[in-house]
């Protein structure tokens, strides 16, 4: 072997030994993904009745009793490891009304990491709470979904839940609760409340696109009322009708500058004793009527029994995490005197939508029959067969909203204790009769005298 040769198998068992160690050298490892940042809540719930059943002034502003009736609702918190996504549909709390639970039914959906929870729905039967109320049958729906991608900057809906009653009676008048003098003098019995026709609540939570390619967290409510009497079958009927139906929803952007929320008002139609009263809009807000004691029918001057209708104002709090908006389809008082007897909130809306952090969007919100241009949700619901019931205001109908000002929060309707019982019912019945209307009438002209 010459000295060439050996220069040449030495140069080729380096290259060799080169290759070998670069091939047996560890791969540098791929850099880990980023885990996906957003942190983000959202709630929304529609009660077709929100009541306060008697405020009296010595109560210090604590009702005896508090109720919410026929509730849609929706929760979401992406850190949730369970029911990270829940739509439920109820009519009423059975405890609280001190009923056999089986009566009342339910209708939820509970979708964690795990996957979605379909579409669920419940019948309601015919329900009556001896002397209290009376409900006709309606329909459940609820609907959850999440998905992992929701982290990572992809849209489309969280939950849906919507519930619906024939009609629904406060105090119905084949109790003999309320009472009042019939044309002929006779002794007559009414009910304290109805809601005729078909009433509905709806709600909505949903990951959207927004216009700068990045994710808003929103959250709406929205109702449906036909009408809603006082002292029902009476010459002193205080009826209203709801022309146009409210429409909430809020929607957070991770920052104060891009969210946003959006209220549309009721205009409600009011009548006493089968006469026009006002038109309420957002221009014209609270009316008063005033009603003889005997319900015989309604007076011009002022009297000891009124009723205030009115449209339940928005309140609302931007920050740059936070969107929160509460408003009311109407709000009714009755008065005797100066102790309200009755406060009741109709068509109740309440939504809240929390973004830590603006995050980018990945892929354009699925199209759905619920969701506006460039995937805004529109701020009412249509779920399952609720799309029958709520005609007056399709959701493809639905007018486009303009942003409401964001101002500084204003008084909202505050939670309260809830308790009721049987002895609530009774004294809720005398304070509505007519013999405590009578005596409180004397009592106030005995004291100016």
């Amino acid at each position: 072997m010459n000295v060439r040769t050996i220069q040449r198998s030495g140069a080729a068992l380096a290259a060799i030994t080169v290759a070998l160690g670069v091939a047996l050298l560890p791969a540098t490892a791929s850099p880990a993904a980023a885990p996906c940042p957003a942190e983000f809540t959202a709630t929304a719930q529609s009660d077709l009745l929100r009541l306060r059943l008697l405020d009296l002034p010595v109560l210090r502003g604590r009702p005896l009793a508090a109720l919410n009736l026929a509730t849609a609702a929706g929760t979401v918190d992406s850190k949730a490891q369970q029911g990270t996504s829940v739509a439920r549909a109820s009519f009423a709390d059975a405890e609280l009304l001190g009923i056999d639970p089986g009566k009342v039914l339910a209708a939820q959906s509970d979708a964690s990491a795990a996957g979605t929870a379909g579409p669920r729905e419940a019948q309601l039967a015919a329900l009556t709470v001896p002397g209290l109320l009376e409900a006709e049958a309606g329909t459940l729906t609820s609907d959850a979904s999440w998905r992992p991608g929701y982290r990572c900057g992809q849209t489309g809906p969280l939950t849906r839940a919507s519930i619906n009653v024939a009609s629904l009676t406060l105090l119905p008048g084949s109790s003999g609760r309320v009472s009042a003098a019939a044309a002929d003098g006779s002794a007559a019995s009414t009910s304290l409340l109805r809601i005729g026709s078909a009433g509905a609540a709806q709600t909505f939570t949903e990951l959207v696109r927004l216009a700068d390619g990045r994710v808003g967290v929103a959250a709406g409510a929205g109702g449906s009322l036909a009408s809603v009497s006082l002292f029902e079958g009476t010459g002193a009927e205080v009826a209203v009708k709801v022309v146009s139906q409210p429409k909430l929803m809020v929607v957070a952007a991770g920052r104060k500058a891009g969210s946003l929320v959006e209220h549309q008002p009721a205009v409600l139609q009011v009548t006493a004793g089968g006469r026009p009263v006002a038109s309420l809009s957002a221009e014209n807000t609270t009316a008063d009527v005033f009603v003889d004691a005997s319900l015989r029918g309604g007076t011009a001057r002022p009297s000891l029994l009124s009723v205030q209708v009115s449209i339940g104002e928005v309140s609302r709090n931007v920050t740059d995490s936070a969107v929160a908006a509460e408003a009311a389809t109407l709000r009714l008082k009755v008065s005797l005197g100066r102790v309200v007897l009755l406060d009741a909130a109709l068509g109740h809306l309440q939504v809240k939508a929390t973004s830590a952090k603006p995050w980018a969007a990945t892929a354009p919100a699925a199209a759905r029959r619920d969701t506006g241009a460039a995937g805004r949700p529109n701020a009412t619901v249509v779920t399952g067969r609720q799309a029958e019931v709520v005609a007056a205001t399709p959701a493809g109908a639905a007018p486009e909203l303009n942003a409401v000002a964001l101002t500084e929060p204003q008084p909202g309707f505050a939670e309260r204790d809830r308790t009721i019982g049987p002895a609530v019912v009774a004294a809720l019945a005398l304070a509505v009769g007519a013999g405590l209307l009578i005596r409180g009438r004397r009592r106030l002209r005995g004291a100016t005298d």
